[in-house]
């Protein structure tokens, strides 16, 4: 009997159509033979083919349909692969778009609070105006009042010059009057011959009484030697005044001179004329007598005084400062009083130029470096100096330590800065190199960003010194080219300077080139070194010498550095955490404070007088208004007005200083403009003991001793 089971067990196993097929064949063509044995088997055979070819029949259609799956899940996952490409970019975008959502909603909210700030200035402008025109009209009715005064001034300047003849009658009407000192002191003597006759009391009160006369004698001695040390140390130095002062200051002397000889001689005879009968008249007359010569004496004192207080001033600076030593300078000069002076152009064959010095502040107690204090008094040039100097040049944006082989190089910006779009937050810039940088070296450009197109920025290659350029780069590309120095913020970091330091310069008075300039004896190319590893050489550098190359020799030998204040910026990290500068300087920059504007920062010293009487009332100078009064003009022509630079940072920004510019306005303008200054300086000196003259305190004190004695 075949055996069939294992075909069927083939069919049953089958996956596919074919393999069925096949064991079919096989099975039928082995039991074709027993055919007659086997119908059963083959009716079981038959009825199996027939549910086999249905079972193929439906596994065709489910191996079509597991095809047609097959392929439409490749098409749904190529569909899908493409959902999620884009899915991913998408999400990029979403992400640049909130992320640039958000900057623009912190925009938003920075143009809000800057719309409310300029319409809280707005406001303010609108009140100013309304300030402005009442001003106006209130120097309309001034100016009316003006020109009354004016016309009153020019009638009392025809009574002062009635005075000014009455005073040269009243000089020789002094001299007469030491003359008559002459005459007095012959009186006394007699006085003093007339109480020898009238004593009656015993020896013993005329030693009382002796004593008393020689402590007089010896306060009289020390009057007389000051005195005459002040004729000496003022009166030998003194060369010019009319004859009349030479005569009143010829009768001064002889005076001092008689009154000496007649004290010792009174004083020997006193010692000759003791007698024990005296009285207490005696004393008394004595006593007398003494006071009234102690009194004649400081009477003399006040006109020797008042004679070298109508003089003109000193003509040397050691007298300034011996006036200053001997506490006489607040008496001898005042607010706004010139001291003729001369500076010398040493780079044009040191042609001079009259440039007086203007007292412009009695100061006290000025700090020298050592600790030591000075009294004296600020001058400033009247004129705006010959010289623009830059307050600081352009600076560097990146210093290489170890040196940069040639090559393209790229810089970002992270702060928009302008209106002009030049400098923009997320821009690239990239430039080439053609020669290696050596160590130290500097690379600064990009001058004026914000205000010059991409076609005239540059690129400057500088020694490790600042002073020399060691190749210049014309083009400068867009684009993230080359390699990456870093990305510039506004105001740096330890990587890469600020952008606003590297376009317009640092506005720090410290560190500044000006600073050096003013207090520097050193010729052209050598009165500026670096200060910081940013620091540039100013243009003037290689065209002038310092400051104090032209400045009389003499003025500069009384001259000390002092303590000077000045408050930094408040955007740079190096500005914040340094708040205040402290240098000691000869020479110097007036502050806003000095200068009577009102200042950012209050410590940058007193109030000068001067500009305090110029002002004439209670509110200082203010921030971008236009004063007349304030206008500074040049030395070598004083009819053109010029510009003149003030050491205040403008303390909002990295690169501004304050300036009073040439129409007088109160402004900021960029450390890399080379206004002129207006130099400041301090002569003063420590006080001293030795050399004075009485005051009218002390004159009065003296009054109510001789009336005590009497």
């Amino acid at each position: 009997m075949a055996d069939v089971k294992k075909y069927t067990n083939q069919i049953a196993k089958a996956q596919k159509g074919r393999d069925v097929r096949d064991a079919i064949v096989n099975a039928i063509n082995e039991v074709s033979d027993e055919n007659n044995e086997y119908n059963q088997v083959k009716a079981d055979i038959l009825s199996a083919q027939s549910d086999i070819a249905e079972k193929v029949t439906k596994n065709e259609q489910t191996e079509q349909t597991f095809a047609a799956d097959v392929k439409k899940a490749e098409e749904l996952k190529q569909g899908l692969d493409t959902d999620i490409t884009q899915g991913t970019a998408l999400k990029s975008q979403l992400d640049t778009a909130v992320e640039t959502a958000d900057t623009s909603k912190k925009n938003l909210d920075a143009s809000n609070a800057t719309a409310g700030q300029t319409k809280t200035a707005l406001d303010g402008s609108v009140s100013n105006a309304q300030t402005l025109k009442q001003s106006l009209d209130s120097d309309i009715t001034q100016g009316t009042t003006l020109k009354t005064d004016l016309e009153s001034d020019i009638t009392q300047g025809t009574a002062l010059k009635s005075q000014l003849d009455d005073t040269v009658k009243t000089a020789d009407t002094s001299k007469k009057g030491l003359d008559a000192s002459n005459t007095a002191a012959g009186k006394t003597k007699a006085a003093l011959d007339a109480s020898n006759t009238t004593a009656t009391r015993t020896k013993a009160d005329l030693d009382v009484s002796n004593t008393a006369a020689s402590k007089t004698k010896t306060g009289l001695d020390e009057t007389n030697k000051t005195a005459a040390g002040l004729v000496t140390s003022l009166g030998n130095k003194i060369t010019e005044g009319t004859q009349v002062k030479t005569d009143i200051q010829t009768t001064g002397e002889t005076a001092m001179s008689n009154l000496q000889a007649e004290a010792a001689k009174q004083q020997e005879f006193i010692k000759t004329s003791i007698d024990d009968t005296l009285s207490i008249s005696g004393k008394a007359a004595d006593a007398a007598a003494v006071g009234k010569k102690t009194a004649e004496l400081s009477t003399d004192l006040n006109l020797l005084k008042e004679y070298v207080k109508g003089m003109n001033l000193p003509e040397t600076w050691e007298q300034v400062v011996l006036a200053i030593k001997s506490k006489l300078h607040r008496e001898m000069y005042v607010v706004g009083d010139k001291f003729s002076n001369i500076w010398k152009d040493t780079n044009n064959s040191n042609k001079e130029y009259d440039n007086p010095l203007r007292i412009n502040h009695f100061e006290d107690g000025l700090e020298l470096e050592d600790g030591t204090t000075v009294n004296g008094m600020w001058l400033q040039t009247v004129y705006a100096h010959l010289k623009g100097v830059q307050f600081s040049h352009q600076q560097a944006f990146y210093a290489s330590n170890e040196g940069m082989t040639a090559g393209i190089y790229c810089i970002g910006f992270d702060y928009t800065w302008g209106d002009k779009g030049y400098v923009t937050k997320g821009d690239y810039w990239n430039f080439t190199l053609t020669k290696d940088v050596p160590a130290g070296g500097k690379l600064a450009g990009f001058y004026g960003a914000p205000d010059q197109p991409q076609t005239n920025w540059r690129v400057y290659v500088y020694s490790a010194d600042g002073k020399t350029v060691l190749e210049t780069v014309s083009t400068i590309n867009k684009g993230q080219e080359g390699t990456l120095l870093g990305v510039m913020t506004a105001y740096g970091d330890e990587n890469l300077n600020g952008i606003q330091q590297m376009a317009y310069g640092d506005n720090r008075y410290a560190t500044s080139a000006i600073r050096q300039y003013l207090n520097s004896d050193k010729p052209k190319g050598e009165w500026w070194t670096a200060q910081t590893k940013w620091d540039i050489a100013p243009d003037q550098l290689s065209q002038i010498d310092g400051y104090l190359c032209g400045m009389d020799p003499e003025l500069l030998a009384v001259l000390k550095p002092v303590k000077v204040v000045t408050y930094c910026n408040t955007v740079t990290a190096t500005g914040q955490k340094q708040v205040k500068d402290i240098t000691y300087d000869k020479v110097t920059l007036i502050s806003l404070e000095q200068m009577y504007i009102e200042p950012q920062a209050a410590g940058e010293g007193e109030a000068h007088e001067y500009y305090k009487e110029l002002n004439g009332t209670a509110k200082k100078f203010q921030w971008w208004q236009t004063y007349e009064i304030l206008k500074t003009f040049a030395v070598e022509n004083p009819t053109s007005p010029q510009s003149v630079r003030l050491r205040s940072a403008y303390r909002n920004n990295a690169c501004s200083t304050w300036i009073v510019n040439s129409s007088g306005s109160v402004s900021g303008s960029s450390a890399s403009y080379a206004f002129r200054p207006a130099p400041l300086m301090f002569i003063g000196a420590a006080p001293s003991d030795a050399i004075s003259a009485p005051t009218d305190a002390e004159n009065t004190q003296e009054d109510k001793t001789q009336e005590a004695v009497v």
